[in-house]
């Protein structure tokens, strides 16, 4: 089934969930508008990323009444919602730097948690253990969060679990831009599946986020790029095209593990 995928490519206030909420709401109101069915927001959308010794502070249940919020604007609105945000687990205490994925009836049909954790962010978030695809109405969708992408086992992973569309919600700043113009065509190729870069934008302390969001089809190429600069991003996906295509190339088939693990 052939749908329209959106990234907010945006900025958003460092510490502020109630004005990224509000603002998450008119970008929400612009996709609608659009025809688009899964709108994909960025890493640590809901409170901002540097928020450094503010992290406890900040994160969120899985119940809070900010993602019930998201929740309730996915099925209000009839849109699919991907929405980071820094997750804290009841039972561990500890916080995640999380994505949750919330189909379009507001069902959460997924948590991912950032499996690689870059710098500074190894003494605030405790990094996940599983790597999982979830099933929603627009297809089976894997998210990787920012860093998760320059390890291409992530994506592998993914698509050995049968992703259709993998979405990669980032906080990424310069001078990584050299490394995401290439590593993000190559995850898109080397497994034949779509994904969604959605990158931020802004200044928050020591970072400039870049963005240059993406959406790369199951080839390699880019259906739609963004500047620097605050934008909806519109493509259509179909991941039927992605099953074609993996048939065609070969490329996960034609693998051999049994030599890879000599």
């Amino acid at each position: 089934m052939k749908f329209k995928l959106a990234l907010a490519q945006t900025d958003c206030a460092l510490g502020n969930q109630s004005v990224n909420l509000e603002k998450a709401r008119n970008l929400i109101t612009e996709a609608v508008g659009r025809n688009v069915q899964l709108l994909v927001f960025p890493e640590m959308y809901l409170t901002g990323y540097a928020l450094e010794e503010q992290t406890l502070k900040h994160a969120q249940f899985l119940d809070s009444s900010a993602l019930s919020e998201v929740c309730g604007l996915a099925k209000k609105n009839s849109i699919a919602l991907a929405m980071g945000y820094p997750e804290l687990d009841r039972q561990s205490g500890r916080v995640h730097n999380s994505v949750c994925l919330v189909d379009r009836n507001g069902a959460i049909r997924g948590i991912q948690r950032k499996i690689h954790l870059y710098g500074k962010e190894k003494k605030y978030f405790e990094a996940g253990d599983k790597i999982e695809t979830f099933d929603t109405s627009l297809g089976r969708i894997g998210i990787m969060i920012c860093y998760d992408a320059y390890f291409p086992e992530t994506a592998r992973t993914l698509v050995s679990k049968d992703a259709e569309i993998i979405l990669a919600p980032s906080a990424d700043w310069f001078p990584f831009d050299r490394f995401v113009d290439r590593l993000i065509p190559a995850r898109a190729a080397e497994n034949s599946v779509y994904v969604a870069y959605c990158n931020r934008v802004g200044i928050e302390p020591e970072f400039h986020f870049f963005g240059r969001s993406r959406i790369l089809d199951p080839r390699g190429s880019i259906l739609g790029e963004a500047a620097e600069h605050e934008e909806l991003l519109v493509a259509e996906v179909d991941p039927a095209f992605a099953k074609l295509v993996r048939e065609e190339t070969g490329f996960l088939k034609d693998r051999r593990p049994q030599v890879y693990r000599q």
